[in-house]
């Protein structure tokens, strides 16, 4: 499908999504935990710093546009819910919301956020995808909530 949406939001309750096409879900301090990696220059990474509360809405139908623009265009500039396809509902456990567009859901709430850094990843991978030293921290979340909707 191309990526799902991370949608994190500011104390205020304004959200901002993003696509990530990297993360996982499994077990963590006895919890069932989703991680997702942001890499620090992302406009992401400060909301989920702030708040540590996020969803993850994976799509189960072609959005291959939208998740384009959401991994293309950042939230510093553009209200990505504004004219774009993309519609901001509420979650059940988390402050940030779901995007009602798509069917699959996880609210999650911050357990853990350990920084990657270039003493920590193998040479092949920092000189594949850390050639400019941006690198990700891996949020940890509690799964709250999974849901399907529609």
């Amino acid at each position: 499908q191309g990526g799902i949406f991370l949608t994190t939001c500011w104390e205020d309750g304004k959200p901002n999504t993003m696509t990530i096409g990297w993360g996982g879900v499994g077990y963590f301090f006895n919890k069932p935990v989703a991680y997702v990696p942001v890499r620090t220059s992302r406009y992401t990474f400060g909301l989920l710093s702030g708040s540590g509360e996020f969803t993850l809405s994976v799509p189960l139908h072609d959005m291959k546009g939208e998740l384009a623009f959401a991994g293309t265009t950042s939230g510093r500039n553009v209200d990505k819910f504004v004219g774009h396809g993309l519609t901001a509902a509420p979650a059940l456990e988390v402050t940030p919301p779901i995007i009602r567009e798509c069917e699959l859901h996880l609210e999650c709430r911050g357990i853990v956020s350990p920084a990657l850094t270039q003493n920590c990843v193998a040479q092949p991978m920092l000189d594949r995808w850390y050639a400019e030293s941006d690198m990700h921290t891996l949020f940890f979340g509690e799964v709250l909530a999974c849901y399907y909707t529609k």
